[in-house]
């Protein structure tokens, strides 16, 4: 239970700190090797966003 607690956090983390600089540079880069869930997470924090007019 609190490996997926700390999951939970980190995943927060790593996604505030994406909005943060996707509003500071025009363009942020995901890199990650293959298959590790690079267009998940783009699509769980911006295109979420995207819909509920942040950009």
């Amino acid at each position: 239970m609190q490996v997926y607690l700390q999951m939970d956090i980190i995943k927060q983390e790593i996604e505030a700190s994406l909005l943060r600089l996707a509003e500071q540079y025009p363009v942020v880069t995901i890199t990650s090797p293959r298959q590790s869930g690079k267009i998940t997470l783009y699509k769980r924090v911006f295109y979420e966003n995207l819909l509920r007019g942040h950009f």
